[in-house]
């Protein structure tokens, strides 16, 4: 269970970090 929470959280961390970076890029190509 613990496990399956910190792989949620990671998961959701690494989805937003990459995010920003693609709008952050998109921003500066346009």
């Amino acid at each position: 269970m613990t496990d399956f929470i910190i792989d949620f959280f990671f998961n959701n961390f690494l989805l937003s970090i990459d995010m920003y970076y693609k709008s952050y890029y998109y921003e500066y190509e346009i």
